[in-house]
């Protein structure tokens, strides 16, 4: 296998996924396909990030990677969304050799348009990365991919996929992000049922704890925390759902139908103060 078989590449601009065998969780969230859901509620706005939160996490995960990868790495970005962090590191580091990989077609379609020189492909990321050449990748970045797709499913391929020494870059929310909202959540799903929907690490120390186990050198960690305040229901929608915080069927169907039917609940809680908390890492393969 060379480098060109990273993943079955679409035409530039096609609108067809290539959904392949692999990581099922990846692409249904309450049985509904994650990628309709991005296609419909969120690619259009992803790049409005309301609080910045993306934009932070991402320039610090860049700082720390650039501080120890070389100057002309061979870079695949696992859940890449729109390409705005893979732009970014074309910026940063001008000779890196970019893949991105997404399981939204009309993410991948918006990525393609910054980054026409790039190998933009639309597909399962936990797949992509077990396809991906043996010892090809100098970083690795999964930038809130663990909100769909658990840490454990994603690490025999990236590690197989990684250079000697290669890195991996990971920004995700962890399960004490979002506090108030969770609670708000059970008003509506009973626990077992919000829990099953988090695949997100349950602190720093945890995720950790999981890489070591997984043979990864932890070699930076920045932990960030952004308070949110979120003024009435159009916002709320607007920031789970438009911006992806929350993607998920639920949502998608109260979007449809309107929230008529839960004005009594939310009456009383806005304006909606919470506090996002977003671990960001960089680790090395040994």
């Amino acid at each position: 296998m060379g480098p060109a078989d990273l993943i079955v590449e679409l035409p530039s601009g096609a609108l067809d996924a290539v959904f392949l065998e692999g990581y099922e969780g990846a692409r249904r969230i309450m049985g509904v396909s994650i990628a309709d859901i991005y296609d419909e509620y969120v690619a259009h706005r992803y790049d409005e990030d309301p609080f910045g939160i993306i934009r932070t996490s991402g320039r610090i995960a860049l700082e720390q990677a650039a501080r120890h990868v070389s100057e002309d790495p061979e870079v695949l970005d696992l859940g890449m969304g729109t390409g705005e962090t893979l732009r970014q590191v074309r910026h940063r580091l001008q000779a890196a050799k970019l893949r991105g990989v997404d399981i939204s077609p009309r993410m991948v379609e918006l990525a393609r348009l910054k980054l026409p020189e790039a190998r933009l492909v639309c597909g399962d990321a936990v797949t992509a990365a077990r396809r991906t050449e043996p010892r090809s990748i100098d970083l690795a970045m999964t930038h809130f991919l663990l909100n769909y797709v658990e840490l454990d499913a994603l690490t025999k391929g990236i590690a197989r996929a990684l250079k000697p020494d290669g890195l991996w870059s990971i920004v995700t929310t962890t399960a004490e992000s979002f506090r108030h909202m969770q609670r708000l959540a059970l008003r509506i799903v009973d626990e077992a049922t919000l829990r099953a929907q988090m695949s997100v690490p349950r602190s720093p120390l945890h995720l950790a704890a999981e890489l070591r186990a997984q043979r990864f050198e932890l070699m930076e960690v920045t932990e960030l925390e952004q308070p949110i305040e979120l003024p009435d229901t159009e916002a709320l929608l607007g920031f789970a759902l438009g911006a992806g915080w929350f993607a998920c069927d639920l949502l998608a169907s109260l979007a449809r139908s309107g929230l008529d039917p839960f004005a009594e609940w939310l009456e009383d809680i806005f304006p909606l103060r919470d506090v996002a908390r977003v671990c960001i890492c960089v680790a090395r393969k040994i």
